[in-house]
């Protein structure tokens, strides 16, 4: 499976325990905590648990299209690209040195910066940064989950050509 829908937190981790006998909740928990899986935003918008082995690749091909389908909320939100851009900056500083925050904690570093950030425009910041390639998740922080940054957490896949690729949409979506 290249990526397994994990909106739902807890439903994700039981649809890849069903598919792997012995795998338990603590061992997801655990294996997003140690970045051998990661949690982002990929195929659409929502999340979705991949590798970091794949997570590039795969951003690379639907990142332009899924970022493409949130400009409107961009728009009401007042997150032009220059706006998004400054607050990419914001924060991979935020993150650095292997620093994991949740997304309030982000909201707060981007407030700092007089950034406003909050509701579901701090989710629209997020998501964009995990579009943009720049984050993805960190271990949960009890219950909450955080971020980090990807270059922290998955390999740099520099020879990936998307003109190469051999994936092609197929099916009612693929005239979109």
């Amino acid at each position: 499976m290249g990526c397994v829908q994990s909106q739902e937190y807890l439903s994700a981790k039981l649809a890849l325990a069903l598919r792997a006998p012995g795998l338990t909740g603590d061992a997801i928990d655990e294996a997003l905590a140690r970045g051998d899986i990661l949690r982002t935003h990929i195929l659409r918008p929502t999340w979705h648990f991949v590798t970091p082995d794949d997570i590039r690749w795969l951003l690379a091909l639907t990142g332009p299209r899924i970022d493409a389908l949130a400009q409107p909320q961009y728009r009401q939100f007042g997150l032009d690209d220059k706006t998004r851009s400054r607050m990419h900056d914001v924060i991979v500083d935020s993150l650095s040195e292997g620093a994991h925050l949740t997304r309030a904690e982000i909201g707060e570093h981007l407030t700092r910066e007089g950034i406003e950030a909050v509701g579901q425009k701090l989710g629209h910041i997020a998501y964009s940064a995990e579009v943009a390639g720049l984050v993805c998740s960190g271990p949960l922080a009890g219950k909450q989950h955080t971020y980090a940054l990807l270059a922290d957490r998955a390999p740099d896949l520099t020879d990936f050509d998307r003109s190469r690729s051999t994936v092609a949409p197929t099916g009612p979506m693929s005239n979109r």
